[in-house]
């Protein structure tokens, strides 16, 4: 297994495509010649322990900060910028023939957006700048909480599925809208164990100045001392700030699947919340009572280091493997499948770029052009529409024996390839850069 990541990461890098693909089409190769078996236990276990550490690092590497305050302002250029990829796989999947319930989850899973890799694009060809650039930016924070819902809706079909309910629209958005609430309360639960546990500025809470007069002196002074400093000085002193992140991140996945959400929601809550404002607060550091800051944050730089590692160079790595185990092509259905994933490519491409420019010209009021490479950069997909495929596959959504699998995979394909050809060609409109 390890050996496949390393000659995966060569592979990647001398063709300077996304290692992600890579690793899905050598999972492919390695179960086809029977080097690893299809089913295997300790395969799958590991890699759903790969799509934990995947969302907990989606999560720990957001501005827990300003996460929510970009999700409102990008809402409309997130929200119909998804809406497009949602009804263009749709409608894609369902002209192919495919199922219901696989229709529905190819929808959400191209609302995922693939930004760090259209960034990469952008900045390769010095168009980082532009307003059109920052508009993806800024809209990758409200689009990261889109996927969050997206996870939620998937497992909400999964359990009307189970339970032989009746699976239509109307009965997946009241699910979803039930495990939004769940989402919300198991975010609230995770928000007041971080300000216990860790040292910021949020370890002592300020209560509203009109509200603290209305509750007295007593209620005031309690949440002013909310916050367990000899805890947290002692968490630092004796180093084990890696292990006890280590048991956050599966207790409370554990936790959020108690709540009836995917253990995947949790951990992209956990890192949500255990952001480096968690750990230290520089404006107001004190060496009476904290660690030297250069010393906490060399610790937090440990941990990210840690935590990058393992979601990106070897569990993350084993879930793409796995999916890529999941592929069934041969001689007999390769043209089916290619000729399927053009024609849902097209779906997509079109229905993303005419939402996502639509969005980009008329609620954030952005030039034409402008608007054109927000469409165009919306094209790519990368981990998260794969964590929601396996989400899919793992609730027993999706047979393992249907050609959907490989036709999703192949269109991400042709869309990470599009991408950059298109962006390419329409930054000659921007002569000045």
């Amino acid at each position: 297994m390890i050996a496949i990541i390393v000659l995966s990461k060569i592979i990647a890098h001398g063709l300077k495509i996304v290692d992600v693909l890579v690793y899905i089409i050598l999972g492919f190769i390695i179960t086809k010649l029977d080097i690893l078996p299809r089913e295997s236990e300790v395969f799958a276990f590991l890699s759903e322990i790969g799509v934990i550490f995947l969302m907990f690092y989606a999560g720990w590497m957001e501005n827990s900060k300003t996460f929510f305050k970009k999700v409102i302002e990008n809402k409309w250029v997130a929200i119909i910028g998804a809406i497009g990829p949602f009804l263009g796989a749709y409608l894609g999947i369902s002209f192919l023939g495919f199922t219901f319930h696989e229709a529905i989850v190819a929808g959400f899973i191209f609302t995922a957006t693939a930004v760090p890799f259209t960034i990469a694009i952008l900045q390769s060809l010095k168009l980082q700048n532009t307003p059109g650039a920052k508009s993806i930016v800024a809209a990758a924070m409200a689009d990261g909480f889109i996927s969050i819902i997206t996870m939620s809706a998937v497992f909400s079909t999964f359990v009307l599925y189970q339970s032989g309910g009746v699976v239509d629209m109307s009965s997946i958005i009241f699910e979803t809208l039930g495990k939004l609430f769940l989402l919300f309360l198991c975010f609230g639960v995770f928000y007041i164990l971080a300000v216990i546990i860790f040292p910021s500025e949020h370890s002592q809470v300020r209560m509203n100045d009109t509200l603290a007069k209305s509750v007295g002196k007593t209620s005031t002074t309690f949440f002013k001392l909310i916050g367990l400093k000899w805890f947290t000085k002692k968490f630092h002193k004796v180093e084990i700030m890696i292990p006890t992140t280590l048991f956050l991140i599966f207790s409370l996945s554990i936790f959020s699947h108690v709540m009836g959400l995917h253990v995947a929601i949790g951990a992209y809550l956990t890192g949500l919340i255990l952001h480096v404002d968690m750990f230290y607060s520089p404006d107001k550091y004190k060496k009476s009572d904290e660690l030297p800051h250069d010393e906490v944050e060399t610790n937090y730089k440990s941990l990210t280091g840690v935590m990058y590692s393992l979601a990106n160079h070897f569990l993350g790595p084993i879930f793409f493997i796995y999916l890529g185990s999941k592929l069934i092509i041969d001689g007999q259905n390769i043209s089916e499948i290619f000729s399927s994933a053009f024609v849902l490519f097209i779906f997509i491409a079109v229905f993303q770029f005419i939402s996502a420019s639509f969005a980009a010209r008329y609620t954030a009021k952005l030039s034409f052009n402008d608007s054109v490479l927000v469409g165009f950069g919306m094209w790519p997909r990368d981990v998260l529409a794969f964590v929601i495929l396996g989400v899919g596959i793992s609730a027993g959504l999706i047979e393992e024996s249907s050609t959907f699998i490989s036709v999703i995979v192949v269109t991400i394909l042709l869309l990470d390839i599009s991408a950059p050809i298109a962006i390419k060609w329409w930054a000659k409109r921007y002569k000045n850069i």
